[in-house]
């Protein structure tokens, strides 16, 4: 039993590590997305809701060092995902709106 519990640690360990590195390809991908449409924002929304959920039962309930860290990896990974997705989106919509103003303005003229 004792082997099965180190056994366990170390997965859990691992998976923190493994969790934090995994934000850095979707990261990447978002960056070169210059319309954020790379990824659901209602998707990541909700595991935005999550992952704080998470953080604040780690932090209530279990007290647990490592799987606070853990969370708030998570939070951080995922607000910076939402953050870099809804400005990206409001700049698209912001560009396409100044557009169809100038499209419009140069019609009238016409």
């Amino acid at each position: 039993m004792k082997v099965l519990s180190e056994i366990i640690t170390f997965l859990y360990l691992a998976s923190g590590f493994t969790l934090a590195l995994s934000y850095i390809p979707q990261i990447r991908t978002l960056r070169k997305d210059k319309e954020g449409r790379a990824m659901s924002l209602t998707t990541l929304s909700i595991w935005s809701f999550g992952s704080i959920v998470t953080l604040v039962y780690a932090v209530i309930n279990n007290g647990d060092k490592f799987f606070i860290s853990t969370s708030i990896i998570v939070v951080v990974g995922n607000l910076t995902m939402f953050y870099m997705i809804f400005s990206r989106r409001l700049a698209a919509w912001l560009r396409l709106r100044r557009q169809k103003k100038m499209l419009s303005h140069s019609q009238r003229m016409d």
